[in-house]
Protein backbone atom coordinates (compact mmCIF):
# COMPACT_ATOMS: atom_id res chain seq x y z
CA UNK A 1 0.00 0.00 0.00
CA UNK A 2 1.24 3.50 -0.67
CA UNK A 3 0.03 7.66 0.38
CA UNK A 4 0.09 10.50 -0.02
CA UNK A 5 -0.49 14.03 2.26
CA UNK A 6 -2.08 16.76 0.81
CA UNK A 7 -3.11 20.64 1.84
CA UNK A 8 -5.03 22.22 -0.72
CA UNK A 9 -6.86 25.50 -0.64
CA UNK A 10 -10.36 25.93 -2.31
CA UNK A 11 -10.49 28.66 -5.04
CA UNK A 12 -14.69 28.17 -5.51
CA UNK A 13 -16.89 26.23 -3.26
CA UNK A 14 -17.23 23.72 -6.16
CA UNK A 15 -14.02 23.03 -5.56
CA UNK A 16 -14.40 21.77 -2.33
CA UNK A 17 -17.67 19.94 -3.31
CA UNK A 18 -15.52 17.97 -6.46
CA UNK A 19 -13.03 17.27 -3.70
CA UNK A 20 -15.64 15.57 -1.09
CA UNK A 21 -17.18 13.65 -3.75
CA UNK A 22 -14.16 12.16 -5.05
CA UNK A 23 -12.78 11.08 -1.93
CA UNK A 24 -16.08 9.40 -1.84
CA UNK A 25 -15.82 8.01 -5.25
CA UNK A 26 -11.74 6.03 -4.86
CA UNK A 27 -13.11 5.50 -0.56
CA UNK A 28 -10.70 3.78 1.47
CA UNK A 29 -11.44 3.55 5.59
CA UNK A 30 -7.55 3.70 6.00
CA UNK A 31 -7.77 7.39 4.14
CA UNK A 32 -8.83 10.86 5.92
CA UNK A 33 -10.24 13.83 4.86
CA UNK A 34 -10.39 17.04 7.04
CA UNK A 35 -12.31 20.49 5.51
CA UNK A 36 -11.93 23.67 7.54
CA UNK A 37 -13.42 26.49 6.00
CA UNK A 38 -11.64 27.01 2.64
CA UNK A 39 -8.67 24.67 3.37
CA UNK A 40 -8.63 20.92 3.22
CA UNK A 41 -6.38 18.25 4.30
CA UNK A 42 -5.88 14.75 2.74
CA UNK A 43 -4.32 11.40 4.29
CA UNK A 44 -4.94 9.37 1.41
CA UNK A 45 -3.79 5.58 1.43
CA UNK A 46 -4.22 3.63 -1.72
CA UNK A 47 -2.96 0.69 -3.93
CA UNK A 48 -3.55 2.51 -7.37
CA UNK A 49 -3.30 5.97 -8.06
CA UNK A 50 -6.70 7.56 -7.05
CA UNK A 51 -6.90 9.20 -10.46
CA UNK A 52 -10.22 11.11 -9.48
CA UNK A 53 -8.62 12.53 -6.11
CA UNK A 54 -5.52 13.61 -7.85
CA UNK A 55 -8.12 15.39 -10.47
CA UNK A 56 -9.93 17.57 -8.08
CA UNK A 57 -6.71 18.40 -6.39
CA UNK A 58 -5.67 19.80 -9.87
CA UNK A 59 -8.50 22.48 -9.58
CA UNK A 60 -7.58 23.31 -5.88
CA UNK A 61 -4.58 25.59 -5.12
CA UNK A 62 -2.30 23.24 -3.39
CA UNK A 63 -0.07 24.27 -0.10
CA UNK A 64 1.71 21.32 0.33
CA UNK A 65 1.50 17.79 -1.57
CA UNK A 66 3.75 15.01 -0.54
CA UNK A 67 4.27 10.87 -1.71
CA UNK A 68 6.19 8.39 0.37
CA UNK A 69 6.00 5.61 2.37
CA UNK A 70 6.80 7.72 5.70
CA UNK A 71 5.68 10.96 6.58
CA UNK A 72 8.57 12.40 8.75
CA UNK A 73 9.82 14.96 6.96
CA UNK A 74 6.06 16.42 6.57
CA UNK A 75 5.77 16.67 10.19
CA UNK A 76 8.84 18.47 10.49
CA UNK A 77 7.76 21.03 8.41
CA UNK A 78 4.18 20.69 9.86
CA UNK A 79 5.67 21.62 13.33
CA UNK A 80 7.01 25.07 11.95
CA UNK A 81 3.37 26.08 10.56
CA UNK A 82 1.66 24.37 13.73
CA UNK A 83 1.98 28.35 15.57
CA UNK A 84 1.25 29.94 12.54
CA UNK A 85 -1.69 27.99 11.93
CA UNK A 86 -3.10 28.44 15.03
CA UNK A 87 -2.86 32.41 15.16
CA UNK A 88 -4.53 32.66 11.75
CA UNK A 89 -7.12 30.43 13.05
CA UNK A 90 -8.27 32.82 16.33
CA UNK A 91 -8.18 35.95 14.01
CA UNK A 92 -10.65 34.85 11.37
CA UNK A 93 -12.98 32.74 14.35
CA UNK A 94 -16.51 33.78 13.26
CA UNK A 95 -15.62 34.92 9.85
CA UNK A 96 -16.20 31.95 7.64
CA UNK A 97 -19.29 32.63 5.60
CA UNK A 98 -22.13 29.98 6.30
CA UNK A 99 -21.85 29.24 2.36
CA UNK A 100 -18.53 27.26 3.67
CA UNK A 101 -18.51 23.47 4.05
CA UNK A 102 -17.32 23.11 8.04
CA UNK A 103 -17.21 18.86 7.83
CA UNK A 104 -14.86 18.54 11.01
CA UNK A 105 -15.60 16.01 13.58
CA UNK A 106 -14.33 15.87 16.87
CA UNK A 107 -12.50 12.52 15.84
CA UNK A 108 -10.18 14.56 13.45
CA UNK A 109 -9.77 17.20 15.53
CA UNK A 110 -8.19 15.06 18.28
CA UNK A 111 -6.23 13.40 15.78
CA UNK A 112 -4.81 17.23 14.59
CA UNK A 113 -3.91 17.81 18.39
CA UNK A 114 -2.10 14.65 19.15
CA UNK A 115 -0.19 15.36 15.95
CA UNK A 116 0.51 19.09 16.83
CA UNK A 117 1.69 17.74 20.50
CA UNK A 118 4.28 14.80 18.79
CA UNK A 119 5.41 17.40 16.12
CA UNK A 120 6.12 20.30 19.20
CA UNK A 121 7.71 17.60 21.35
CA UNK A 122 10.10 16.01 18.18
CA UNK A 123 10.80 19.68 17.73
CA UNK A 124 12.20 20.45 20.86
CA UNK A 125 14.13 16.98 21.11
CA UNK A 126 15.40 17.95 17.33
CA UNK A 127 16.59 21.34 18.38
CA UNK A 128 18.70 20.00 21.48
CA UNK A 129 20.23 17.93 19.53
CA UNK A 130 21.11 20.83 16.47
CA UNK A 131 22.48 22.74 19.46
CA UNK A 132 24.77 20.49 20.70
CA UNK A 133 26.30 19.28 16.75
CA UNK A 134 26.51 22.68 16.42
CA UNK A 135 28.63 23.43 19.18
CA UNK A 136 30.97 20.32 18.45
CA UNK A 137 31.51 21.19 14.83
CA UNK A 138 32.87 24.61 16.55
CA UNK A 139 35.98 22.82 18.13
CA UNK A 140 36.69 20.58 15.23
CA UNK A 141 39.50 21.63 12.88
CA UNK A 142 38.73 22.24 9.72
CA UNK A 143 41.48 19.61 7.21
CA UNK A 144 42.46 21.80 4.32
CA UNK A 145 40.37 21.78 0.47
CA UNK A 146 41.69 19.45 -1.66
CA UNK A 147 41.71 19.08 -5.87
CA UNK A 148 39.29 15.73 -7.07
CA UNK A 149 37.83 13.22 -4.71
CA UNK A 150 37.86 14.59 -1.47
CA UNK A 151 39.62 11.88 0.74
CA UNK A 152 39.48 13.22 4.21
CA UNK A 153 37.09 15.98 4.11
CA UNK A 154 33.33 15.49 4.70
CA UNK A 155 31.14 17.58 2.04
CA UNK A 156 29.51 20.53 3.37
CA UNK A 157 27.09 22.40 2.18
CA UNK A 158 26.21 26.30 1.90
CA UNK A 159 22.78 26.06 2.63
CA UNK A 160 20.91 25.46 5.99
CA UNK A 161 19.50 21.57 6.01
CA UNK A 162 18.30 19.30 8.66
CA UNK A 163 20.73 17.28 10.00
CA UNK A 164 18.11 14.85 10.86
CA UNK A 165 17.76 13.85 7.48
CA UNK A 166 21.62 12.90 6.43
CA UNK A 167 21.05 10.15 4.67
CA UNK A 168 23.68 7.64 3.15
CA UNK A 169 23.58 6.45 -0.40
CA UNK A 170 26.86 5.09 -1.67
CA UNK A 171 25.47 5.40 -4.76
CA UNK A 172 26.00 9.26 -5.23
CA UNK A 173 29.81 9.31 -4.39
CA UNK A 174 30.18 6.22 -7.29
CA UNK A 175 28.17 8.58 -9.78
CA UNK A 176 29.88 11.62 -8.45
CA UNK A 177 33.57 10.67 -9.61
CA UNK A 178 31.85 10.04 -13.00
CA UNK A 179 30.69 13.64 -12.91
CA UNK A 180 32.29 16.80 -14.80
CA UNK A 181 30.23 19.65 -12.78
CA UNK A 182 27.38 19.62 -11.11
CA UNK A 183 24.97 19.71 -13.39
CA UNK A 184 26.59 16.63 -14.62
CA UNK A 185 26.00 14.85 -11.22
CA UNK A 186 22.77 15.90 -11.04
CA UNK A 187 21.87 14.80 -14.50
CA UNK A 188 23.54 11.12 -14.09
CA UNK A 189 21.81 10.67 -10.82
CA UNK A 190 18.45 11.39 -12.28
CA UNK A 191 19.63 8.40 -15.08
CA UNK A 192 20.53 6.36 -12.45
CA UNK A 193 16.96 7.07 -10.91
CA UNK A 194 15.19 5.92 -14.59
CA UNK A 195 13.47 8.98 -14.41
CA UNK A 196 12.47 8.91 -18.13
CA UNK A 197 10.11 11.24 -19.18
CA UNK A 198 10.54 13.50 -15.96
CA UNK A 199 13.76 13.35 -16.24
CA UNK A 200 14.16 17.50 -16.52
CA UNK A 201 11.54 18.06 -13.99
CA UNK A 202 13.81 16.14 -11.31
CA UNK A 203 16.87 17.83 -12.54
CA UNK A 204 15.01 21.11 -11.77
CA UNK A 205 14.14 20.30 -8.34
CA UNK A 206 17.93 19.50 -7.65
CA UNK A 207 19.28 22.70 -8.75
CA UNK A 208 16.91 24.55 -7.13
CA UNK A 209 17.44 22.51 -4.02
CA UNK A 210 20.65 24.26 -3.73
CA UNK A 211 18.97 27.82 -3.90
CA UNK A 212 16.78 27.34 -0.80
CA UNK A 213 17.66 27.99 2.81
CA UNK A 214 15.69 24.81 3.65
CA UNK A 215 14.73 22.32 1.61
CA UNK A 216 10.82 21.97 1.75
CA UNK A 217 8.24 21.38 -0.65
CA UNK A 218 6.77 25.08 0.09
CA UNK A 219 10.14 26.38 -0.54
CA UNK A 220 10.91 24.49 -3.56
CA UNK A 221 7.61 24.57 -5.29
CA UNK A 222 7.99 28.80 -4.63
CA UNK A 223 11.72 28.48 -6.23
CA UNK A 224 10.45 26.64 -9.15
CA UNK A 225 7.87 29.20 -9.62
CA UNK A 226 10.43 32.08 -9.66
CA UNK A 227 12.02 30.14 -12.25
CA UNK A 228 9.12 29.60 -14.26
CA UNK A 229 9.26 25.80 -14.57
CA UNK A 230 6.13 23.99 -15.33
CA UNK A 231 5.07 20.15 -13.95
CA UNK A 232 1.88 18.93 -12.57
CA UNK A 233 0.75 17.40 -9.15
CA UNK A 234 0.94 13.88 -10.90
CA UNK A 235 5.39 14.88 -11.79
CA UNK A 236 5.79 15.28 -8.00
CA UNK A 237 3.85 11.92 -6.74
CA UNK A 238 5.63 10.34 -10.00
CA UNK A 239 8.87 11.10 -9.19
CA UNK A 240 8.65 10.81 -5.47
CA UNK A 241 7.62 7.00 -5.87
CA UNK A 242 10.38 6.26 -8.54
CA UNK A 243 12.98 7.51 -5.69
CA UNK A 244 10.80 6.08 -2.80
CA UNK A 245 11.11 2.78 -4.97
CA UNK A 246 14.36 2.54 -5.89
CA UNK A 247 16.01 3.82 -2.61
CA UNK A 248 13.56 0.88 -0.57
CA UNK A 249 16.32 -0.96 1.01
CA UNK A 250 17.45 2.56 2.79
CA UNK A 251 14.02 4.10 3.61
CA UNK A 252 14.92 7.27 1.69
CA UNK A 253 12.35 9.22 0.46
CA UNK A 254 12.30 12.73 -2.18
CA UNK A 255 13.41 15.10 0.51
CA UNK A 256 16.17 13.42 2.71
CA UNK A 257 17.71 12.88 -1.27
CA UNK A 258 17.43 15.98 -2.29
CA UNK A 259 19.27 16.75 1.03
CA UNK A 260 22.00 14.60 0.08
CA UNK A 261 22.45 15.58 -3.16
CA UNK A 262 22.41 19.18 -2.32
CA UNK A 263 25.90 18.45 -0.44
CA UNK A 264 27.64 17.74 -2.96
CA UNK A 265 27.25 21.35 -4.30
CA UNK A 266 30.84 22.54 -3.26
CA UNK A 267 32.47 18.93 -4.58
CA UNK A 268 35.28 19.21 -6.37
CA UNK A 269 34.68 17.83 -9.88
CA UNK A 270 38.07 19.50 -11.27
CA UNK A 271 40.48 16.44 -11.19
CA UNK A 272 38.25 14.87 -13.50
CA UNK A 273 37.92 17.81 -15.87
CA UNK A 274 41.77 17.85 -16.37
CA UNK A 275 41.41 14.39 -17.25
CA UNK A 276 39.18 14.53 -19.74
CA UNK A 277 39.81 17.94 -21.14
CA UNK A 278 41.47 16.41 -24.22
CA UNK A 279 38.69 14.11 -24.88
CA UNK A 280 36.08 16.41 -24.37
CA UNK A 281 37.58 19.02 -26.85
CA UNK A 282 37.58 16.25 -29.46
CA UNK A 283 33.85 15.26 -28.22
CA UNK A 284 32.84 18.41 -28.69
CA UNK A 285 34.77 19.12 -32.15
CA UNK A 286 32.55 15.82 -33.12
CA UNK A 287 29.13 17.11 -31.42
CA UNK A 288 29.71 20.54 -33.62
CA UNK A 289 29.83 18.67 -36.96
CA UNK A 290 27.13 16.17 -35.62
CA UNK A 291 24.78 18.66 -34.67
CA UNK A 292 25.30 20.90 -38.23
CA UNK A 293 24.94 17.93 -39.98
CA UNK A 294 21.38 16.96 -38.16
CA UNK A 295 20.03 20.24 -38.29
CA UNK A 296 21.27 20.29 -42.25
CA UNK A 297 19.15 16.86 -42.18
CA UNK A 298 16.48 18.52 -39.76
CA UNK A 299 15.88 21.25 -42.12
CA UNK A 300 15.10 19.12 -45.36
CA UNK A 301 13.23 16.80 -43.17
CA UNK A 302 10.81 19.50 -42.44
CA UNK A 303 10.38 20.05 -46.02
CA UNK A 304 10.01 17.38 -47.13
CA UNK A 305 8.75 14.56 -44.41
CA UNK A 306 5.32 15.17 -43.24
CA UNK A 307 4.29 14.36 -39.77
CA UNK A 308 2.41 10.77 -39.57
CA UNK A 309 -1.08 11.34 -39.10
CA UNK A 310 -4.06 9.12 -37.99
CA UNK A 311 -7.33 9.83 -39.38
CA UNK A 312 -11.07 9.14 -37.80
CA UNK A 313 -13.70 7.65 -40.18
CA UNK A 314 -16.44 9.64 -38.67
CA UNK A 315 -14.41 13.17 -39.28
CA UNK A 316 -13.95 15.16 -41.77
CA UNK A 317 -9.98 15.39 -42.94
CA UNK A 318 -8.41 17.52 -40.39
CA UNK A 319 -4.47 17.88 -40.81
CA UNK A 320 -3.85 19.40 -37.19
CA UNK A 321 -6.28 17.06 -35.44
CA UNK A 322 -4.81 14.05 -37.36
CA UNK A 323 -1.20 14.65 -36.23
CA UNK A 324 -2.45 14.97 -32.84
CA UNK A 325 -4.02 11.43 -32.39
CA UNK A 326 -0.59 10.32 -33.83
CA UNK A 327 0.95 11.28 -31.72
CA UNK A 328 -1.11 10.23 -28.26
CA UNK A 329 1.27 7.88 -26.31
CA UNK A 330 -0.38 4.36 -24.97
CA UNK A 331 1.30 4.42 -22.31
CA UNK A 332 -0.14 7.13 -20.28
CA UNK A 333 -2.68 7.04 -17.99
CA UNK A 334 -6.16 6.55 -20.11
CA UNK A 335 -7.77 9.62 -18.89
CA UNK A 336 -4.80 11.84 -20.06
CA UNK A 337 -4.64 10.45 -23.35
CA UNK A 338 -8.37 11.32 -23.57
CA UNK A 339 -8.07 14.54 -22.13
CA UNK A 340 -4.82 15.05 -24.90
CA UNK A 341 -7.34 14.39 -27.65
CA UNK A 342 -10.17 16.55 -26.54
CA UNK A 343 -8.13 19.54 -25.20
CA UNK A 344 -7.31 19.83 -29.22
CA UNK A 345 -11.08 19.98 -30.30
CA UNK A 346 -11.44 22.83 -27.65
CA UNK A 347 -12.02 21.14 -24.16
CA UNK A 348 -10.35 24.24 -22.43
CA UNK A 349 -13.09 26.16 -23.57
CA UNK A 350 -15.75 24.75 -21.33
CA UNK A 351 -16.01 24.90 -17.66
CA UNK A 352 -14.33 23.05 -15.34
CA UNK A 353 -17.06 20.78 -14.24
CA UNK A 354 -18.23 20.09 -18.13
CA UNK A 355 -14.55 19.15 -18.90
CA UNK A 356 -14.44 17.02 -15.68
CA UNK A 357 -17.73 15.48 -17.11
CA UNK A 358 -16.87 14.73 -20.80
CA UNK A 359 -13.43 13.25 -19.48
CA UNK A 360 -15.29 10.94 -16.85
CA UNK A 361 -17.78 9.65 -19.46
CA UNK A 362 -14.98 9.23 -22.74
CA UNK A 363 -12.51 6.84 -20.29
CA UNK A 364 -15.00 4.95 -19.41
CA UNK A 365 -16.39 4.63 -23.00
CA UNK A 366 -13.32 3.75 -24.37
CA UNK A 367 -12.39 1.13 -21.67
CA UNK A 368 -16.07 -1.04 -22.78
CA UNK A 369 -15.62 -3.53 -25.35
CA UNK A 370 -20.02 -2.35 -25.99
CA UNK A 371 -20.68 1.18 -25.77
CA UNK A 372 -24.47 1.72 -23.78
CA UNK A 373 -24.98 4.68 -22.42
CA UNK A 374 -26.68 3.68 -19.59
CA UNK A 375 -23.59 1.64 -18.48
CA UNK A 376 -21.18 4.44 -19.04
CA UNK A 377 -23.35 7.10 -16.99
CA UNK A 378 -23.63 4.65 -14.50
CA UNK A 379 -19.64 3.96 -14.43
CA UNK A 380 -18.83 7.29 -14.76
CA UNK A 381 -21.35 8.71 -11.55
CA UNK A 382 -23.10 10.75 -13.51
CA UNK A 383 -26.58 11.49 -11.34
CA UNK A 384 -29.34 10.57 -13.34
CA UNK A 385 -31.00 13.62 -13.68
CA UNK A 386 -27.88 15.20 -15.15
CA UNK A 387 -27.71 12.11 -17.84
CA UNK A 388 -29.82 13.85 -20.79
CA UNK A 389 -28.03 16.99 -20.61
CA UNK A 390 -24.24 16.03 -19.74
CA UNK A 391 -25.14 13.81 -23.06
CA UNK A 392 -26.16 16.63 -25.29
CA UNK A 393 -23.54 18.73 -23.89
CA UNK A 394 -21.12 15.91 -25.01
CA UNK A 395 -22.42 15.43 -28.78
CA UNK A 396 -22.85 19.44 -29.15
CA UNK A 397 -19.22 19.85 -28.23
CA UNK A 398 -18.11 17.18 -30.58
CA UNK A 399 -20.25 18.29 -33.58
CA UNK A 400 -19.49 22.33 -33.19
CA UNK A 401 -15.62 21.05 -33.54
CA UNK A 402 -16.76 18.99 -36.52
CA UNK A 403 -18.87 21.53 -38.29
CA UNK A 404 -15.65 23.88 -38.26
CA UNK A 405 -14.48 22.14 -40.96
CA UNK A 406 -17.58 20.75 -42.86
CA UNK A 407 -21.02 22.43 -41.69
CA UNK A 408 -22.93 19.85 -42.73
CA UNK A 409 -21.61 16.50 -40.93
CA UNK A 410 -23.00 15.21 -37.90
CA UNK A 411 -21.04 12.65 -36.02
CA UNK A 412 -22.95 10.45 -33.46
CA UNK A 413 -21.77 10.69 -30.31
CA UNK A 414 -21.33 6.31 -29.50
CA UNK A 415 -19.58 6.88 -33.15
CA UNK A 416 -16.79 9.23 -32.05
CA UNK A 417 -16.33 7.33 -28.94
CA UNK A 418 -15.81 4.03 -30.56
CA UNK A 419 -13.15 5.83 -33.09
CA UNK A 420 -11.23 7.15 -30.49
CA UNK A 421 -11.65 3.70 -28.24
CA UNK A 422 -9.04 1.80 -31.73
CA UNK A 423 -7.04 5.13 -31.82
CA UNK A 424 -6.10 5.59 -28.06
CA UNK A 425 -6.27 2.11 -26.24
CA UNK A 426 -4.34 -1.02 -26.94
CA UNK A 427 -7.09 -4.14 -27.56
CA UNK A 428 -5.93 -5.73 -24.23
CA UNK A 429 -7.03 -3.07 -22.43
CA UNK A 430 -10.33 -3.46 -23.98
CA UNK A 431 -13.25 -5.13 -21.63
CA UNK A 432 -15.46 -7.57 -23.34
CA UNK A 433 -14.93 -6.44 -26.66
CA UNK A 434 -17.25 -6.58 -29.82
CA UNK A 435 -19.15 -4.27 -32.36
CA UNK A 436 -20.58 -1.13 -30.98
CA UNK A 437 -24.24 0.21 -31.67
CA UNK A 438 -25.92 3.67 -31.04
Amino acid sequence: MSKFWAKVKFKTEKNAEYLIKAFFKDFNPESSIVVRGKEAKLEIIFRQPPMAIIDAISYCEVIELNYGKNLEEYKKDETIQVKEENDSEQENVGEESSGQIKQVNAESEDYEQTEQANAESENSEQTEQANVKSENSEQTEQPKKKRGRPATKKVESTKVVKTEESINVPELEEIAKKATSFESFVKLVAEWLEMDKRQKFFENLAIVSTEVDEISWKKLEKALKDKGVTYSEWDKIWTGRQVSGKLEENSVTMLPLLNAIVQYKEYSFELMEEYSNEENSTEQATEEITQNIEEKAGEFDKSVIPKPRVKMECMPEIKDFEETLASVDKTHPVEERVRYVLEAMGLSNMSAGEQKQIVEIASTAVRKGRMAFDIIFVEANIPVEQTMAVRMTFSKFVNDFVQKYENSKKVKLLTFLSELQKIIMFDSEIENFSDFTD
